[in-house]
């Protein structure tokens, strides 16, 4: 008769490392957003329009964070597969739990890479990894800027959301764009928002000698 496998002790560790996955990614979102790659003002423009994007070192490091559950989880599974040690159930669990942390890295690593705004005279799309959403600069309703993330939050009038991190490529000429193609009922709840653009937007102005 086959023994009994405990499956609690795997499950456990696997639960363990999925909570520790999200605290690394909640804890380095957290950082990066502090510790920021400087962004460049301005892009040149690719068909005639702006290609931003956020730089891909957050991305990319999100995405080493990731691994390390992955690579604890896989190896959990393996021991419990060549051991037996673990039912079933727990081994399942284990290597679900595995694939799940390595998606994420995956998804960092080519987010870090494809995730982009373009912008043009008519709007702007907002292209991530599988997604793509496209904004008509008339359809904006509202858009607000939120100091602590240090992004613009648009709504459109649909109620779809976009956000644009300051620390985006291009950020100065998206302002330019904005300001002058936004309806102006869009920044009348936020004033905020509307220094912030002009802020961005404004000439660089030489240093004195």
């Amino acid at each position: 008769m086959e023994p009994h496998r405990d499956d609690g002790p795997i499950m456990k560790t696997s639960i363990l490392a999925l909570l520790a996955l999200g605290l690394v990614l909640l804890a380095g979102t957290r950082l990066f957003r502090r510790v920021r790659t400087p962004a460049r003002a301005h892009v040149p423009l690719r068909g005639g329009v702006l290609v931003m994007r956020v730089p891909r070192r957050q991305g990319i490091l999100l995405g080493v964070c990731a691994l390390f559950p992955a690579g604890v989880l896989a190896a959990i599974a393996a021991r419990a597969l060549t051991s037996g040690s673990g039912g079933s159930l727990g081994l399942v669990a284990t290597i679900a739990a595995a694939l799940a942390a390595l998606a994420v890295a995956v998804h960092q690593f080519v987010a870090a890479f494809r995730s982009r705004f373009v912008v043009d005279e008519f709007g702007l799309s907002r292209e991530g990894v599988l997604s793509r959403r496209r904004v008509r600069w008339g359809e904006v309703a509202k858009v607000a800027y939120n100091p602590v993330n240090r992004w613009f939050f648009i709504t459109t009038a649909s109620g779809a959301h976009l956000w644009i991190p300051v620390d985006t490529d291009g950020i100065a000429d998206f302002a330019a764009v904005a300001l002058s193609r936004l309806p102006a009922s869009s920044l009348a709840t936020d004033a905020h928002a509307r220094d912030v653009l002009e802020e961005l937007a404004a000439p660089e102005r030489p240093s004195a000698a």
